[in-house]
């Protein structure tokens, strides 16, 4: 399902697939038949798994993280006259996972199964670390090769992945165009 940087902040569905690999991560402990709220900015989610306290922490900040990005980078892709890219759950998903990939021995690296993910004509990601998304995003921004990524006029999808590790904030973000008929 996919929707857009307005529709993200109005559902909870978005709120959902951001958080989603968060309540799940490795490490995360468990606490008895735990439902829990995980309340985002004007969206909120529950979720009937065993989660702790420090979990939906965890998944509230990550999911506030990566809205951010994909704010900013929407509003940048807007200013050059492009149109905001299309929130797609399963490559925030993705991007998620590679995050905390990265952020558990704090090494940062592509990915290795851009090419395993569905329906693509054209895919690219970003990876990035800083002290805060927004200066992930800076560093991004900077970098040709990263700006050409954000802007590429072919890209109409977009997910998003930040984690915090170490006092460093891990970032994926991972373009895509659907290949036709997909």
């Amino acid at each position: 399902m996919k929707r857009t940087l307005a529709g993200l902040a109005a559902t909870t569905a978005g709120v959902a697939a951001l958080a989603a690999a968060a309540l799940t991560a490795p490490g995360a402990s468990a606490t008895p038949s735990a439902t829990t709220s995980v309340a985002n900015a004007s969206a909120s989610i529950t979720a009937s798994q065993n989660v702790t306290p420090a979990a939906v922490k965890r998944a509230r900040q990550r999911a506030a993280y990566s809205a951010s990005i994909v704010t900013r980078v929407n509003t940048l892709r807007v200013s050059r006259g492009l149109p905001a890219l299309t929130v797609a759950e399963d490559l925030t998903a993705y991007a998620t996972t590679h995050s905390a990939q990265m952020a558990r021995p704090h090494r940062l690296a592509h990915s290795t199964g851009l090419a395993q993910l569905c329906c693509w004509r054209v895919v690219g990601e970003n990876v990035a670390f800083a002290a805060s998304p927004y200066k992930a995003h800076v560093a991004l921004v900077h970098s040709p090769k990263h700006l050409a990524n954000m802007l590429d006029p072919r890209y109409t999808e977009v997910g998003v992945g930040a984690v915090s590790s170490g006092g460093q904030v891990w970032v994926t973000e991972v373009f895509r165009t659907r290949a036709p008929g997909r």
